[in-house]
């Protein structure tokens, strides 16, 4: 019972509810304990054995055996499930739903935590969304957003990861600045840390998924056929380039005739056939590109238009030179034929 008469339309049921509280009003203690040490907290409320017990702050509500039981400055939360939040001391505007969801966050703030387990080790990590049973159980970090069951689920420290779908990520123990999408994209093997990558598929992929990226190489590479129906550009403004430098087009040419041209098809898809040079082929004869394990389209369109330059020089010259000859011709036809009616002339004479 309160024990004075200054604390205003509180409702307390329970052995020790509210066993402390002085000027607090309009409070809802609900069970043995439940906010045994507020004292001056206003709108609060609490249902379960211990919930709330060591609150002195305002604006919680906290539903279940034990959750927020810790709590001691930290407002505006609302914890749901036995266990929830139990750890909680001074962080606020946290929502915990589930069985031990957010169970020893004890500082950290604006977290959302959704299905048992969820966020479960989090002490003081900040802003985190997980949504799934057990969804960045063990996370530590801050800025992470986990949606599915298990996803993340082994993430213990990072920070700013997306990772959607059931049991995505599952095995990554720590990184930054990631995406992985997908059921169980993530999942085949123990990873220990990636950073800034890209991982998007369904099945348990963890070096090829269909598609991966790095963001901070700007570089996105597609494991699997890539079909574009209104055509594929590349960026190819003035304003964006330098270093121009003039080239031998026929030298370009001469270096296409000694390329390996073959026919070939990747060790994936062995029913795939392709007509190509290897990369490290391409990048011998015109050291073009970033390495010399991928060929840019815009390389080869470049070297196929130099080439066709060159090609279209030659067949001008060839188309020149006809000429000329077919004027020599014409010419040798007239004297040849004037030669002849003289012949014939002397001949009739």
């Amino acid at each position: 019972m309160p024990l004075s008469t200054n604390a205003q339309s509180n409702t307390i049921e329970g052995v020790s509810a509210g066993a402390n509280i002085n000027t607090g009003t309009e409070n809802s203690l609900f069970g043995f304990e439940s906010g045994k040490s507020i004292q001056s907290g206003r709108f609060n409320s609490f249902y379960g054995h211990l919930s709330g017990a060591n609150t002195t702050s305002s604006s919680n509500s906290f539903y279940g055996k034990s959750s927020g039981s810790t709590n001691s400055t930290g407002s505006q939360n609302a914890f749901f499930g036995m266990a929830s939040g139990a750890f909680n001391t001074i962080a606020s505007n946290n929502a915990f739903f589930g069985f031990r969801s957010g169970l020893r966050n004890t500082r950290g703030g604006g977290n959302s935590f959704y299905g048992a387990f969820s966020g479960e080790e989090n002490e003081s990590g900040l802003i985190n969304t997980f949504i799934g049973q057990a969804a960045g159980q063990k996370s530590k970090g801050s800025n992470n957003t986990m949606i599915g069951a298990n996803s993340g689920s082994a993430l213990i420290s990072g920070n700013s990861n997306i990772m959607i779908g059931n049991s995505s990520a599952q095995r990554i123990e720590q990184g930054s600045g990631n995406i992985i999408i997908g059921y169980r994209t993530g999942y085949c093997s123990m990873m220990h840390t990636i950073n800034n990558q890209l991982w998007i598929d369904n099945t348990c992929s963890n070096s090829t998924p269909l598609i991966y990226g790095e963001f901070d190489n700007n570089f996105v590479k597609i494991n699997g056929t890539f079909e574009v129906t209104a055509g594929l550009s590349n960026p190819s403004d003035i304003n964006l380039k330098n270093n121009f430098n003039q080239i031998d087009e026929e030298e370009v040419l001469d270096k296409i005739s000694n390329l390996d041209i073959q026919q070939w098809t990747y060790k994936e898809r062995p029913d795939e056939l392709h007509i190509g040079a290897t990369a490290q082929d391409f990048h011998a004869a015109f050291g073009l590109g970033a390495d010399d394990k991928h060929i840019s389209t815009i390389d080869a369109d470049g070297v196929a238009l130099a080439a066709i330059k060159a090609l279209k020089k030659e067949n001008d010259e060839f188309k020149k030179e006809n000429e000329e000859f077919r004027k020599r011709n014409d010419v040798l036809k007239t004297l040849i034929q004037n030669l002849d009616n003289r012949i014939k002339s002397l001949e009739n004479k």
